[in-house]
């Protein structure tokens, strides 16, 4: 489980930073956001096998992606450049191998600081791709 203190950290970052130039930052915040795929994958109850997470450094002028991707979901987190009041992306999907899935849907950063409650609305996509 990711402690409180490194959620907040993940998530004001995530909300405030600009990685894509800073290498030790990026690598950092990818460390933290293994950490809170796999705290949302446990408390979606996914079991290890059934989900994985990959992680995309990206380039010098990205702040990369980290995905964590099961049977009936996908999770990007990665800081848009569209600007992180936009949150990160989710949505269905039918297995591990559908990189396309159900609509896009998006959930503010800061909604991850209560992860029961996060994970409970990332849950509403099981079933529906």
């Amino acid at each position: 489980m990711i402690a409180d203190k490194s959620l907040r950290e993940f998530v004001e970052t995530a909300k405030d930073a600009n990685l894509s130039y800073n290498h030790d930052g990026k690598e950092r915040w990818h460390r933290l956001a293994k950490q809170v795929a796999k705290a949302l994958a446990k408390k979606l109850g996914l079991r290890n096998g059934e989900y994985d997470i990959r992680y995309n450094r990206g380039g010098i002028a990205v702040s990369g992606e980290t995905y964590l991707h099961a049977d009936w979901i996908y999770v990007q987190l990665d800081i848009s450049c569209l600007g992180a009041h936009m949150g990160f992306m989710y949505r269905s999907c039918k297995g591990q191998t559908d990189y396309t899935g159900g609509q896009n849907r998006w959930m503010q950063w800061d909604e991850l600081l209560d992860l029961d409650r996060a994970a409970a609305k990332l849950a509403e996509c099981r079933g529906a791709a």
